[in-house]
């Protein structure tokens, strides 16, 4: 999708293409070299899509095993149609690295996005930001930034009833969050809330009552604290792809994406007051 001149539209991509490379993931040596190609392959066809054939304007991919790709190949690709792409490589502290082992997928999210969110050109002039978990393709872009509300951070909160469709065996995660595999935050609002102070969540985890609180709960109760607005998305987003920890596809039918839709219009995914 060529780019008109006009509006930037700013997407962060998180990505891990080595688990490997963090000691809390178990990973057979023999399978190794097989799950990071295929990860390395998602990743990539991911970052063509959103070149090609999303709405979006300008592509940061930030990713903390610090492998080796030709990242160059879609610079050249993202200028042939009038968009940036930009890659940003994170090497984790050995403090960090050591709260991996504690809760790798939900901190190292955490961190990846706070670190673009602070070092990412694009990032530096936008007012908003959209961020997608990095092998997950959104389908309507178009349509969520058509209909997007000016201003205003935008996301998919989920009641308790819903998170147990998703994670039928974690009761633990029972209460609302805010859905982090996609979004749209201002930078206002991350700054002065989610993204206020990194530590915050590292004080939490070492603590017996964060040892469970995931980056999406996290979230939703800082933004209840702090009285923040955060509405649901006009349309709902079309996410294609699996949920790498439980291998469960975000895909949704036309049937549930029409009442999804629905529950959209009368603002049921809002941070509810």
């Amino acid at each position: 999708m060529k780019n008109d001149k006009g509006a930037r539209h700013v997407l962060i991509m998180t990505a891990t293409i080595d688990p490997s490379a963090f000691k809390c993931n178990k990973i057979s040596t023999t399978s190794c070299e097989a799950i990071v190609q295929l990860r390395l392959n998602q990743y990539l066809s991911a970052i063509k899509f959103y070149i090609q054939e999303s709405a979006f304007t300008d592509i940061i991919f930030v990713e903390n095993s610090l492998y080796e790709f030709d990242y160059k190949k879609y610079e050249d690709m993202a200028q042939a149609v009038g968009k940036t792409f930009e890659y940003l490589p994170m090497k984790l502290s050995e403090r960090q690295l050591g709260f991996m082992n504690i809760m790798a997928k939900t901190y190292g999210e955490a961190l990846l996005i706070d670190y673009a969110m602070r070092n990412g050109k694009a990032v530096a002039e936008s007012d908003e930001i959209y961020k997608v978990t990095g092998r997950v393709l959104l389908k309507n872009s178009d349509k969520i930034i058509r209909r997007a509300r000016k201003g205003v951070s935008e996301a998919i909160c989920l009641h308790s009833l819903d998170l147990l469709k998703i994670f039928p065996c974690c009761k633990h995660y029972m209460g609302y969050i805010i859905q982090t595999v996609f979004f749209k935050v201002t930078k206002a609002d991350y700054f002065a809330v989610l993204g206020k102070d990194i530590d915050y969540y590292e004080n939490l985890l070492a603590t017996k009552h964060g040892k469970y609180l995931i980056i999406e709960r996290l979230w939703y109760e800082l933004a209840k604290e702090n009285r923040l607005k955060i509405y649901g998305f006009k349309c709902y987003p079309d996410l294609s792809g699996n949920r790498g920890s439980v291998d469960m596809a975000y895909d949704k039918n036309k049937v549930g994406l029409f009442f999804r839709n629905i529950l959209c219009k009368f603002g049921y995914y809002s941070l509810k007051s």
